[in-house]
């Protein structure tokens, strides 16, 4: 047996293949869909906040995977909260924003219906998240 027998090596087509699976369950509105998260994060990162806005985008892209993949919903939205409580460098404030945001980004077919950042704010400001 060698030393790297069973390492999990990857062929680039299934590294391909495996960062085209995770764009069309998280960003299935191609790369403006991640353009505009990063606006929306960018304008309700709380004040003080050490953490810059492509740091919550990771935080976003991560919540919201676990969202997709466990079904949307209750389920979904608790998967997030535990995915997103391992990720120590945010805060209460920017985890709440970042779940209000996959919240209602998820279910929009077309780009120009995107959630603008008054919305997610009075989403979080009612307790909707």
């Amino acid at each position: 047996m060698g030393l790297l027998d069973g390492w999990p090596f990857r062929s680039k087509e299934d590294i391909e293949r495996r960062n085209r699976e995770f764009d069309e369950r998280v960003i299935p509105l191609g790369p403006e869909q991640k353009d505009m998260a990063l606006a929306v994060l960018d304008e309700l990162k709380p004040p003080g906040s050490r953490n810059d806005s492509k740091e919550l985008l990771f935080g976003y892209l991560v919540g919201k995977d676990k969202y997709v993949m466990k079904g949307k919903g209750d389920d979904g939205m608790a998967a997030m909260a535990v995915e997103l409580n391992k990720l120590k460098f945010l805060s209460e404030g920017e985890k709440r924003i970042i779940k209000a945001l996959v919240k209602y980004d998820s279910d929009i077919i077309n780009i120009d219906y995107y959630p603008s950042a008054q919305k997610i704010r009075a989403a979080i400001e009612m307790n909707f998240v």
